[in-house]
């Protein structure tokens, strides 16, 4: 009869905790503060409502996460317009 393989308990992960971040958005030299992010780790779509306001608007530049403790950054992602202009839907293509 083939035996069974045993059960470990697995040793739980220290979590760190929850930190405070910043999101700016910086354009040619100047900064916004744009809000904050609260709680999880750092993760590149913790930006992604952030981005897709500064999209709607038509903006383009830098987002930052940056640590509010230690003011460090932590993430950037670049925003850059599409070709279309602010309020334009996009048409089907038609063929």
């Amino acid at each position: 009869m083939p035996r069974m393989a045993e059960r470990r308990p697995r040793a739980y992960q220290v979590t760190e905790p929850p930190r405070t971040y910043r999101v700016v958005h910086t354009e040619g030299g100047t900064a916004v503060e744009l809000g904050c992010v609260d709680g999880p780790p750092a993760y590149f779509a913790s930006l992604d409502p952030f981005v897709g306001a500064l999209l709607r608007r038509g903006a383009a530049g830098d987002v930052l996460l940056v640590d509010a403790a230690t003011d460090a950054v932590v993430m950037r992602r670049r925003v850059a317009p599409f070709g279309a202009r602010v309020g334009e839907s996009f048409r089907r293509r038609d063929g």
